[in-house]
């Protein structure tokens, strides 16, 4: 921890230098656009009537350069701003290796109380693995992490091909923290992702005929053609003024063709401006990993996409700049401008329709992997898992819950030896069970997609997982606690009965119902669990389901967490041993809490 705390230290105050010379150039290139531009104003106020030409000329030259500068700027802010995100980046990460985490996005909108196990194991929400992991900044990175937790990979060369790009990522420190940075920018305006897919799929795609084509080229020669004429003083200037106010009547004429082009485009140009960034930071970089290749070049194919984009973001600060008082005056009235690039705009819409939603998925997708190397990297003691074919379910060595941390969290051992296996588990209340419980979803969870996970060693067969250990009733669609308990198990019963490899986690089933009813459930369930080889774990307070092992000896298993009183205090050691539980806390918690009198109170009282 502390090598990583210098680490992100060393960067935050690097950082901090590079911003402080970055505003001081800002300042600078800010006083000389104001004198360029007050230099266009000065020159056609003051040389116009005396030599028109001349003016004009020189107008032209100084507002070239306050464009130039002006580009300049936008560049160098942009800059600052990467800059000023990357300050905030390892300012966070020193948090979050201490253990908070709740500044970044807890993903509570990938909730879903339906959801295999993602409710259960608190994958999402407040304090969830999600909100652990998560680096994203865009929409589309928060998608692509929500599903790798949510649709683990089942394939273990997939999931080898994702650990491999994981861990590559988790030593390019600098490559990833840049990619958040920039996945910052503008992130008040980041659209959702159902409106950037209406845009992709219903924008204005007609194209104007191609007669204007050739016209928004060949109007514009004539004009500087005259322009030309008449600066050198070889002709009048009536023929430029004509063409030039010719050309205003056009694009008056299409004021509103244009201006709905320029309103569809420019919404989107802080927003596609980011993702440029995004894109030439992915295609520039040096992978080693296939996975990362592979992604990298999606990007290139149709096309470099970063090149497209980037001649996307050119045509709308084009529009931009013909749409300013600067632009009608000198661009429009020579050029044809807002009409010329209207209409590139469209041909490139045109071209790359198809390809945009490849492109930010890919965008998506490295975020999310990004992220996954950020996790790796700030748990240097976690380990990547081998996922096997065959053989036995899982096997965890020293595995303890990622929640917890490295330092104060009690680690197990735990196998699960073949297909068909349950492992009851009994012990007092707070001994453990559920943490433990949890410890193996979590860790199978983050194997599956292909991160590391907390244990010495851990080997697995990529399965389905389903738990339940969180039920709650409706009162909207009138179901009861027990009922709606019912409708969870009889979902994994259909999963199990269809021949689905299925791994379940149960913590305390039938708790809806009184105790003789729950064991024989619970006795039931189990044996549907043997008769369909469905491997798993179940959590129970009722000792007697824990002689089923006598009677399944070659498929079940008992093991317990114990509790020890000594001193009048409870010892919890949160350590799984084989057999079942010989103590119980409740009665004691309840007189410690006042609850209900102690024995010595009613003996006195007695």
């Amino acid at each position: 921890m502390e090598e990583l705390l210098r680490t992100y230290q060393d960067n935050h105050d690097r950082y901090k230098l590079e911003q402080d010379k970055v505003n001081l150039q800002l300042r600078g290139l800010s006083w000389l656009r104001l004198s360029l531009f007050l230099g266009v104003i000065a020159v056609l106020y003051f040389v116009w009537p005396y030599d028109v030409g001349l003016a004009v000329g020189a107008a032209i030259v100084l507002f070239a350069c306050f464009l130039f500068i002006v580009r300049k700027y936008v560049s160098k802010e942009q800059q600052r701003n990467i800059i000023r995100n990357l300050i905030s980046i390892n300012q966070e990460e020193m948090v979050a290796v201490c253990g908070d985490y709740s500044i970044f996005p807890n993903g509570e909108n990938h909730i879903d109380s339906e959801h295999d196990y993602s409710f259960d194991l608190d994958v999402f929400g407040a304090g969830g693995l999600f909100q652990m992991i998560n680096r994203t900044a865009t929409v589309f990175g928060s998608a692509q992490l929500g599903a790798m937790l949510k649709k683990p990979l089942m394939e273990g060369e997939a999931i080898i091909s994702r650990q491999k790009a994981v861990e590559e990522l988790a030593q390019k420190m600098e490559w990833r923290q840049r990619l958040q940075a920039i996945a910052r920018l503008d992130s008040e305006n980041e659209k959702d992702k159902e409106s950037l897919e209406q845009w992709q799929n219903d924008g204005d795609t007609d194209e104007f005929s191609e007669y204007w084509n050739r016209l928004v080229w060949g109007i514009p020669v004539l004009t500087v053609g005259a322009l030309v004429v008449a600066i050198a003083g070889v002709g009048s200037w009536l023929p430029f003024n004509v063409l030039a106010v010719f050309q205003l009547a056009i694009l008056g004429v299409f004021r509103k063709r244009i201006t709905a082009i320029h309103l569809s485009f420019g919404k989107k140009k802080l927003f596609l401006k980011k993702y440029i960034l995004l894109l030439k930071h992915i295609q520039l970089e040096n992978f080693e990993s296939e996975l990362l290749n592979d992604l990298q070049q999606k990007l290139k194919n149709n096309g470099s996409a970063t090149k497209e984009i980037q001649e996307l973001e050119k045509l709308i600060g084009a529009l931009d700049t013909g749409m300013s008082l600067m632009g009608i005056l000198l661009l429009n009235s020579t050029l044809l401008w807002n009409l010329r690039h209207s209409i590139r705009l469209l041909s490139w819409y045109k071209r790359c329709q198809q390809n945009l939603s490849e492109w930010f998925q890919v965008i998506g997708e490295l975020e999310a992997l990004s992220a996954l190397g950020n996790f790796a990297k700030n748990h240097p003691g976690f380990t990547f898992p081998e996922p096997k074919e065959e053989g036995r379910g899982i096997v965890g060595e020293e595995m303890g819950h990622p929640f917890l941390g490295e330092e104060r969290c009690v680690v197990n051992n735990f196998a699960v030896e073949k297909a068909g296996d349950v492992h009851i588990i009994t012990g007092a209340n707070m001994a453990g069970k559920s943490t433990f419980l949890r410890t193996v979803g979590v860790n199978l969870i983050l194997a599956m997609a292909g991160a590391p996970v907390f244990a010495e060693k851990m080997q697995f067969v990529p399965i389905r997982l389903f738990t339940h250990m969180r039920t709650t009733d409706s009162l909207v669609n009138d179901e009861s606690y027990f009922y709606a308990e019912l409708k969870r198990l009889r979902l994994l019963l259909d999963k199990m009965l269809a021949g689905e490899r299925v791994f379940v986690i149960l913590d305390e089933i039938l708790r809806g119902t009184n105790s003789v009813d729950k064991l024989n459930g619970s006795r039931e369930f189990v044996r549907r669990l043997l008769e369909t080889n469905t491997p798993g774990i179940v959590a129970t307070h009722d000792l007697k389901l824990a002689q089923m092992e006598t009677e399944f000896p070659d498929n079940i298993f008992n093991h317990c967490f114990e509790v020890t009183l000594a001193e009048g205090k409870l010892d919890y050691s949160y350590q799984l041993k084989p057999g079942v539980t010989q103590t119980m806390n409740a009665t004691y918690l309840m007189e410690q809490m006042g609850i209900i009198p102690k024995k010595e109170e009613l003996l006195a009282e007695a």
